[in-house]
């Protein structure tokens, strides 16, 4: 099982204390970006996803590397644009 993260693509950040106390310069959280963050999760919850949203970014249950495909796979469906990158901001990277 496992959690996708998935952001605002204005607003893409890890909070609530991803960063560990000692970090490499190569530390990165990767995710998923989306122009409409509400859109994504709505169309992901009606194709039966389990949207975990109390941190940020919102965070997608999945249990196998189908199901990962699968909200790739939704997201199109639905004509949300989405493209994975590091939502670690604001970190030196040396």
């Amino acid at each position: 099982m496992g959690l996708m993260p998935i952001a605002q693509e204005s607003e893409c950040r890890e909070e609530h204390g991803a960063m560990p106390l000692f970090y490499m310069n190569d530390f990165s959280i990767l995710g998923l970006k989306v122009p409409d963050l509400a859109a994504a999760l709505k169309a992901l919850e009606s194709d039966g996803f389990e949207i975990v949203s109390s941190d940020t970014p919102a965070r997608v249950r999945f249990d196998a590397r189908s199901d990962m495909m699968g909200i790739f796979k939704s997201l199109s469906r639905h004509r949300i644009p989405y493209r994975m990158s590091d939502l670690v901001q604001q970190a030196y990277q040396g």
